[in-house]
């Protein structure tokens, strides 16, 4: 996997009133910077890798909550492979299908079990949908024999 570390730099997560029917909740992703590293090795060898800085947000509207994350993850691929993502990012500020895939589906893993966590601990609905059990209409008409 190209992803080799991640971490998060600021989390906020912030009440801003009583909620509100209705409440819609907005999330956005990004990519805000890319910047190219060299990661020493074992033995004094160094590494080019790509570093990418993103932005989470999950908002409660209108102006409910918030829950807000920024941080950082090392992206590690063959050197002309980053050597073409960082001359496009230059070029354009955008980055390959491939690797946009990569580097937000790791974001928006971590990012949402993070965010499920913070937004129990201040008492906030989940922002995504939760797998629920529902009874059949056959379970609802049975009646418990123990």
């Amino acid at each position: 996997m190209p992803v080799v570390s991640f971490k998060f730099d600021k989390i906020l997560v912030e009440r801003k009133k009583e909620l509100e029917a209705p409440i819609k909740v907005n999330i956005d992703t990004k990519i805000v910077d890319i910047k190219q590293e060299d990661v020493p090795l074992a033995g004094g060898a160094k590494q080019l890798v790509l570093r990418f800085f993103y932005d989470y947000i999950v908002e409660y509207a209108p102006n409910q909550a918030e829950i807000k994350m920024q941080g950082n993850l090392v992206y590690y691929e063959p050197k002309a492979e980053l050597d073409e993502v960082m001359k496009e990012w230059k070029k354009s500020k955008k980055i390959s299908a491939k690797v946009t895939r990569a580097v937000l589906n790791n974001v928006l893993m971590r990012c949402q079990i993070k965010a499920l966590v913070l937004a129990q601990d201040v008492n906030l609905p989940p922002h995504i949908r939760l797998p629920l059990l529902t009874a059949s209409k056959k379970e609802d008409k049975a009646e418990y024999t123990g």
